[in-house]
């Protein structure tokens, strides 16, 4: 019931600090959902989420080996630091079904619209984005940017640090209001959004450095949205995990599993969850929850007018506009590639910035 990169850890530190070293883990409870569509009410399925999670919990016997950090409303994973000797115990009772480390991601940066025709679309059918309502899981977005201060629907933050408290979203690192503005910028200082109609919802799950130390942040912003936004019709996650997955992953680790589930819920009730595929060079595997079957991943392409590329990743000369980006990562869980590199959008502070990534793919 172990994953294999958290027995490879107990494995690696041995004997040392045996009963005392605590390790940040996901459980999954064992529990049989027999309809997981919008015909089972969410307050039933959460019940059933409760119930599990309950029985779980009333097997912890050691509290000094135990501590709860999160438990979820409509998703199967409870979060917890646990200590050796919890873990073999929760192990060995048939009421868990996987127990894995709750692992840590960053956002889709590596550091557009002509070339997908959606100013035509625009200009043709009249299509805005207008009632729509997208969740931005990113570092939050700039409430006082002249292009996105008229669209902001609501504010959460659920990252490891927020400045402001839970109901601000405040961007402390640009990439949320980077990719706040590819999406839906009224165009006054920076161009113009795909859909300029659309209303968002800041939901802050990366800190200041652009990045999640657990899986569990962004599930408690999956979960968040499931619960606390019902009209929600598109959440976009321009992030991912550090592990990257060569098929869909849903049942690979602990933290894919939850992802699949919370995933699965939103698609189930008409929601569409674009992810990044992240940006490590890989030709054969991209990241989480990306991986997941029921996640539309999405990859880059270069813009219709694309300079030289250097990067850690990847370098890449003369690259032309509409093939793959060198960064960009594929497998064949891959759904989509949208332009990319190089991306002009909204700049916290005001104005405009250049960003290049899945991360301006995504929305």
């Amino acid at each position: 019931k172990l994953d294999e990169p958290l027995l490879n850890m107990i494995i690696d530190h041995g004997s040392k600090d045996l009963l005392t070293r605590r390790y940040k883990v996901l459980i999954i409870p064992q529990q049989a959902i027999s309809d997981h569509g919008f015909s089972s009410s969410l307050s039933s399925l959460n019940q059933r989420i409760r119930s599990a999670a309950d029985s779980v919990l009333g097997t912890v016997r050691n509290q000094n080996d135990f501590e709860l950090r999160l438990r979820f409303r409509s998703i199967n994973v409870i979060a917890a630091d646990a200590g050796l000797q919890s873990l073999l115990a929760l192990a060995a009772d048939s009421s868990v079904r996987q127990i894995g480390l709750d692992a840590s991601g960053r956002g889709g940066l590596n550091q557009a619209i002509p070339q997908v025709n959606i100013d035509k679309i625009r200009q043709t059918y009249g299509y805005t984005g207008n009632s729509i309502e997208v969740a931005v899981l990113d570092t939050g977005i700039d409430t006082d940017h002249v292009d996105l201060q008229g669209i902001i629907a609501s504010q959460k933050c659920l990252a490891d640090v927020c400045p402001n408290g839970a109901d601000n979203a405040e961007d402390d690192n640009g990439h949320g209001t980077h990719v706040s503005g590819i999406i839906a910028s009224q165009g006054t200082a920076s161009p113009t959004g795909a859909a300029p109609g659309v209303r968002i919802h800041a939901v802050k799950v990366l800190d200041s450095s652009n990045s999640f130390s657990a899986a569990s942040i962004v599930l408690s912003g999956l979960d968040y949205v499931i619960n606390d936004l019902p009209n929600v019709d598109i959440v976009n996650m321009s992030l991912g995990t550090n592990s990257l997955f060569d098929t869909d992953c849903d049942n690979q680790y602990s933290y894919t599993r939850a992802f699949s589930d919370a995933i699965t819920t939103l698609r189930d009730r008409g929601v569409l969850s674009f992810v990044s595929s992240m940006n490590d060079a890989s030709d054969n595997a991209i990241a989480a929850p990306a991986c997941i079957a029921n996640a539309i991943a999405v990859g880059a392409v270069y813009d219709t007018q694309p300079s030289s590329y250097y990067s850690s990743a990847c370098n890449e000369i003369n690259p032309a506009a509409d093939t793959l980006t060198c960064f960009s990562n594929s497998s064949v869980s891959l759904d989509l590639v949208a332009p990319g590199s190089p991306i002009t959008s909204t700049r916290r502070g005001g104005g405009t910035t250049i960003y290049s990534g899945t991360s301006q793919s995504t929305p």
